[in-house]
C-alpha cells in the first residue's frame, strides 16, 4: 500500500509546544477525523488490490501471448492439450482480474477515495490557519467546516469526471492576520514542522524512487526493441548456415561425415524458430512492465512530484515568498501558507485529472 504523509497527528511534545494549533486541530478533529480516516483506509486498500491484480494480469498476458507466438513461431497448427489448457487457464485468469477490477469499481473507488483523503487534509490545514487567524475556533467556523466535510463525503464516483474537469477560477478568501504575533509564529512553526516536513518527504522520496524506476524500464523497454530489431535483421543470414541449406557448410559437413550427431543438426535448425519467437516476444514483455509502471504511477506522475517537490521547498527557502523569516510581516506567512494549500489543491486536481485520463487499467 502507498505510504502517505504522516501530517494528520501531533505527539505529547508538540501539543505542548503548541496549545493554540493542538486547540483547533482537536476541533477540526471532532468533525472531520473518522471522515478521513474511512478514506485514507478504503484509498488504501483499493490501490493495493487494483494494483495486484493490474500485475496478475499483465504477466498472465504475456505468458499466454508467449505460448501463442511459440506455436506461431513453430509454424505448428496442431493442437497441444497441455498448452491448450494452460492458454485456456492464463485467459480466465485474465478475464477474472478484469472482471473484478471493473465489477467491484476499484478504479474509480480507489481514485475518488484518494482525492477525499487528500481534500480532507487541505480542509484541516485551512481550518487551522482560518482558526488560528481569528483566535480560536468559533461557531462560524465550526459550521462552515461541516458543510465542507458533508460536501467532501458527498463526492462519489459519479462525481469523479465532473470533479476531474472542475478547475478553481477563484480561490477561499485569505484570513486576514488579526491574532497576535506570538500566535501566528506558533502557527508558522507547527505548520513547517509537520504539513510542509510530511510533505516534502513524500513528494521527494516519490519523485526519486519514480525517477529510478523510470529510467530502469526505458532503458528494459529499448534493450527490447534493439534486440527484436537485431534478431529480425540476422536470423535469415544465420538460416542461411544452417542445414538444409545448399551452400552452409554445416550441410557440406554433414555430407561428407555421416557421424554428425542428428540432436545437434535438429537444435540447430531450431535456432532460426528460437530466435524468431524472441523477437516476437521481447516487446509484449516491455508492453507488459510498462502497464505494471502505470498501475504504479511512475513515469506519468514523475515530473508533476518533482514540481511539487520544488514548490514545497521554495516555501522553507525562498524568504520572499515563503515561510523561511519568522520574523516577517503576520499577512505575509499567512499568505505564504495559504499559498501552499492552494498549491496542495491543484496538486490533488491535477493527480486526479490524469488518472482519470490515462489510467483507465493502469
Amino acid at each position: 500500500m502507498s505510504r502517505h504523509p504522516d501530517d494528520m497527528d501531533l505527539d505529547e511534545l508538540q501539543r505542548k509546544n503548541w496549545p493554540q494549533v493542538a486547540a483547533a486541530l482537536d476541533s477540526w478533529d471532532r468533525d472531520g477525523r473518522s471522515a478521513f480516516l474511512k478514506a485514507d483506509r478504503d484509498a488504501k486498500s483499493q490501490q493495493w488490490y487494483f494494483r495486484r491484480l493490474v500485475c496478475i494480469a499483465a504477466i498472465a498476458g504475456a505468458v499466454a501471448t508467449g505460448f501463442a507466438l511459440e506455436k506461431l513461431a513453430r509454424g505448428s497448427n496442431a493442437s497441444d492439450s497441455e498448452f491448450d489448457v494452460l492458454d485456456l487457464s492464463l485467459t480466465a485468469v485474465i478475464g477474472g482480474c478484469i472482471l473484478i477490477i471493473y465489477l467491484r469499481g476499484l478504479h474509480y473507488k480507489w481514485l475518488i477515495s484518494r482525492y477525499q483523503a487528500e481534500a480532507f487534509r487541505i480542509s484541516r490545514y485551512r481550518f487551522l490557519i482560518k482558526a488560528i487567524c481569528a483566535g480560536g475556533a468559533n461557531t462560524d467556523l465550526v459550521d462552515v467546516l461541516k458543510d465542507e466535510i458533508g460536501q467532501i463525503t458527498a463526492c462519489g464516483d459519479k462525481q469523479l469526471e465532473s470533479l476531474a474537469r472542475k478547475f478553481p477560477t477563484t480561490q477561499p478568501e485569505i484570513p486576514k492576520a488579526t491574532a497576535a504575533a506570538g500566535a501566528i509564529k506558533e502557527l508558522v512553526q507547527a505548520y513547517l514542522e509537520t504539513r510542509i516536513v510530511a510533505q516534502q518527504r513524500f513528494f521527494g522520496d516519490r519523485s526519486t524512487s519514480y525517477r529510478s524506476a523510470t529510467q530502469r524500464l526505458r532503458n528494459v523497454a529499448f534493450a527490447c526493441l534493439i534486440v527484436s530489431v537485431c534478431i529480425s535483421l540476422f536470423t535469415p543470414l544465420i538460416e542461411r548456415f544452417l542445414p538444409d541449406s545448399g551452400n552452409s557448410k554445416i550441410a557440406q559437413n554433414q555430407q561428407s561425415d555421416q557421424r554428425t550427431d542428428p540432436k545437434k543438426i535438429s537444435y540447430l535448425k531450431m535456432l532460426p524458430t528460437y530466435f524468431l519467437f524472441i523477437g516476437l516476444f521481447l516487446p509484449v514483455a516491455s508492453g507488459a512492465l510498462r502497464t505494471i509502471a502505470g498501475a504504479w504511477e511512475t513515469g506519468r506522475n514523475l515530473i508533476r512530484y518533482e514540481a511539487v517537490a520544488d514548490a514545497i521547498k521554495k516555501t522553507q527557502t525562498d524568504p520572499n515568498e515563503g515561510l523561511a523569516d519568522l520574523t516577517a510581516q503576520p499577512q505575509h506567512l499567512v499568505d505564504s501558507m495559504w499559498l501552499t494549500e492552494q498549491i496542495f489543491e491543484r496538486e490533488n486536481a491535477a493527480w486526479l485529472r490524469l488518472m482519470m485520463d490515462v489510467e483507465s487499467f493502469g
